[in-house]
């Protein structure tokens, strides 16, 4: 991603400066922890995988656009997808922006209200378990001492 974005850049640079542009990406790739970095890769290759299914090239500025992201987040939430999966990308997209020094679409209203909303709408509320009743576990109890009752009458009976 880095070395696309600044492919014209890296052109004009002296031949001496060129050879060590190569150690930048590597050290971007350190500026979160390993398993951040994976999960924000994997999420941004699914945003280009989705660009180039839907005919929008990355180069040709689609993928900056926050309609753009706003469409494609909304397909997420319409596929029912987890939370996770869904600010995944979200932050995928804005992490590979700002590695690249521009301007994220996620900074849009738009499209921070349409991750609020899909969150919102994919999170699935907690149900709370009723709490044992005094009865229960008497009868519990109950059950419990039976059983060792039995079991040692059966193991004194077989000693008789």
């Amino acid at each position: 991603v880095f070395l696309q974005a600044y492919r014209k850049d890296i052109a004009i640079l002296p031949e001496i400066l060129r050879e060590k542009i190569q150690d930048i990406p590597e050290l971007l790739s350190e500026s979160r922890a390993s398993s951040t970095v994976k999960s924000y890769f994997k999420s941004f290759q699914k945003w280009n995988d989705w660009l180039k299914q839907n005919n929008l090239q990355p180069d040709q500025g689609s993928s900056v656009k926050p309609l753009t992201v706003g469409i494609y987040l909304a397909g997420l939430i319409q596929k029912g997808v987890s939370v996770n999966v869904l600010t995944s990308a979200f932050y995928g997209i804005r992490w590979a922006h700002s590695v690249i020094g521009v301007t994220s679409p996620t900074e849009s209203e738009l499209v921070k209200n349409v991750l609020e909303a899909g969150k919102r709408k994919l999170s699935v509320p907690k149900t709370k378990k009723e709490p044992i009743s005094a009865e229960l576990l008497l009868k519990m109890y109950d059950n419990f001492f039976f059983s060792m009752k039995m079991f040692i009458i059966k193991d004194l009976y077989v000693l008789v």
